[in-house]
């Protein structure tokens, strides 16, 4: 059995050594975004800002979620973000830019596509203070595309390509052939 005086030096020990607690916190402006009738096809490009609410400094990742992510792209992935002074207050001084690209895709018909644009951060250059997440929610709504030749996918073009390459090969030889004289000719055969 550990004697009590030990037990208490311990707890004595453990409640002396100082915890450093820090504040982290991340905003992203704005907080929606809705875009109406956009032309599939059609790339936008918006730019973001990412502010740091906290006390001390955070690396800040942007990324896309939900139905969107498959259309979209964010440059820088990353950055690193200075706290907002204090009080906090609006123009934000220290927020970092980050462009967002939405290549809308195409098709027949209209449709809605939701998703969010994330923002998350930790606390920079440690472990230590978690992390911290916001998000915004981006709704999009696409038309088709006014031009039948931005609705054909990528393996239609290859298709009709290898077909229009097939038919003109076989037009230039028989062309070549009848040059040479050569002559095919199909005949129906008699029966006895």
């Amino acid at each position: 059995m550990i004697p009590r005086f030990s037990l208490f030096c311990v707890l004595l020990l453990l409640l002396s050594i100082p915890f450093a607690a820090a504040d982290i916190g991340i905003g992203l402006s704005p907080a929606k975004r809705v875009f109406h009738n956009i032309e599939g096809g059609q790339t936008i490009e918006e730019t973001y800002t990412v502010y740091n609410t906290g006390d001390g400094p955070i690396n800040a990742n942007l990324g896309a979620d939900g139905a969107i992510a498959s259309f979209v792209t964010v440059i820088p992935k990353a950055v690193y973000v200075e706290p907002e002074p204090q009080p906090h207050s609006l123009p934000i001084k220290n927020g970092k830019q980050f462009t967002v690209r939405y290549k809308v895709p195409t098709g027949w018909e209209a449709k809605l596509y939701t998703g969010q644009i994330v923002a998350s951060g930790g606390a920079a250059g440690g472990t230590l203070g978690g992390n911290v997440a916001v998000a915004m929610v981006v709704e999009l709504y696409s038309i088709p595309t006014k031009y039948f030749w931005n609705r054909i996918s990528k393996e239609q073009y290859l298709l009709t390509g290898s077909i229009f390459l097939f038919l003109m090969l076989l037009l230039l030889t028989l062309v070549y052939m009848r040059r040479k004289g050569i002559q095919i000719q199909l005949v129906k055969s008699r029966r006895p």
